[in-house]
């Protein structure tokens, strides 16, 4: 071996040890694998926040408050619109339940290429216990797993048990989505500035448009469309029981009036944010918003479009035979019989 490949195998064994401390465990953790991540007891978690990482530099990242309330929990950022406790206990569980060893790395330089770092992360994670707040930054690992630091130090460990997407960072992931859900009625009313429709189920249990002439052709599939989208109404995010002018849920509003016998639910949709509509529902205390895909067709349909569209006619060209043949004798433009010049006539 030459002077410069002892040179070159020298450099590369420092690397190599180098690489060795940068990734060894401190020392100091137990090598087993049943260290909590978070030392704490469900009923003792008296808050939990999960941040998620901006999608694009600039932009506020999505967030979840949640704060114990009695026997359950409520989203605090939304006058504690009542959380589904079953929802938010299995994420606590899922994070009481994981396991950490050994440190997988000790140093600052490492966070980010661990997904932990300050630019490159998945979550955030903050846990009030007692008197107590602990802070993670959470990030991807193979598999069912995450890496996970502690705020402020520098160990990265490898935290077995879930995977960080199981840390939902969106509201609508913690409470019941369902904010209007209904039977089928036998009527559905909207009406807002300059427009009205009545959506009347017949006779023959299929759907009829007031507004429209007697004798106007309706499109049931359209017609059961728009029922559809009255009697279920799925909420995006809650907001909260103040209603603010600015929801323009007052008299520019669309109101939808749901019937069923005697029974009638009225919910106001308000103006536009985004890619959802306020609505707040007279038997709800909470004004929510609600994906804008969910309830555009009651917002802008006019009645006129509930017309069943005449069908197109069967093929076949003008002046021809059904289904497009050439009457007897013909022949199309620019075939002759064989043997036949051009502009000849026949005998």
């Amino acid at each position: 071996m030459n002077t410069t490949n002892k040179v070159l195998m020298g450099l590369l064994a420092g690397q190599v040890a180098l690489a060795a401390l940068t990734w060894a465990s401190a020392g100091s953790e137990p090598s087993d694998d049943r260290q909590p991540l978070v030392d704490a007891k469900l009923e003792s978690i008296s808050q939990v926040t999960i941040t998620g990482k901006p999608a694009k530099a600039g932009e506020a990242a999505a967030s979840v408050s949640l704060t114990r309330k009695g026997e359950g929990w409520v989203v605090t950022s939304a006058d504690d619109y009542p959380a589904d406790k079953k929802k938010v206990d299995e994420v606590l569980d899922r994070i009481l339940d994981a396991r950490i060893g050994a440190a997988v790395a000790s140093q600052k330089a490492n966070h980010n290429a661990l997904d932990v770092g300050e630019r490159e992360y998945a979550r955030k994670l903050k846990l009030v216990v007692g008197d107590q707040t602990t802070e993670l930054v959470i990030g991807n690992a193979k598999g069912s797993s995450v890496h996970a630091r502690r705020a402020g130090d520098d160990a990265v460990y490898v935290a077995r048990g879930f995977a960080a997407q199981a840390l939902a960072d969106q509201v609508r992931s913690y409470v019941d989505t369902h904010y209007v859900q209904l039977d089928e009625p036998t009527e559905v009313q909207v009406t807002g500035p300059q427009r009205s429709i009545t959506v009347v189920k017949n006779d023959r249990g299929g759907w009829a448009v007031n507004e429209l002439p007697s004798d106007a052709p309706v499109d049931q599939s359209k017609a059961r469309a728009f029922v559809s989208s009255a009697r279920q109404v799925q909420l995006s995010e809650p907001v909260g029981r103040t209603v603010e002018p600015s929801y323009g849920l007052g008299d520019e509003a669309t109101v939808v009036t749901v019937r069923k016998e005697d029974a009638e639910t009225v919910y106001r949709i308000g103006k536009a944010v985004g890619d959802a509509y306020y609505v707040k529902a007279d038997t709800n205390d909470y004004v929510v918003k609600v994906s804008k895909y969910a309830v555009e067709t009651l917002v802008k349909q006019t009645p006129d479009q509930f017309i069943q569209e005449p069908e197109a006619p069967s093929g076949g060209m003008p002046g021809g035979m059904p289904g497009g043949g050439m009457p007897p004798g013909m022949m199309p433009p620019g075939m002759m019989p064989q043997g036949r010049p051009p502009g000849s006539m026949s005998p």
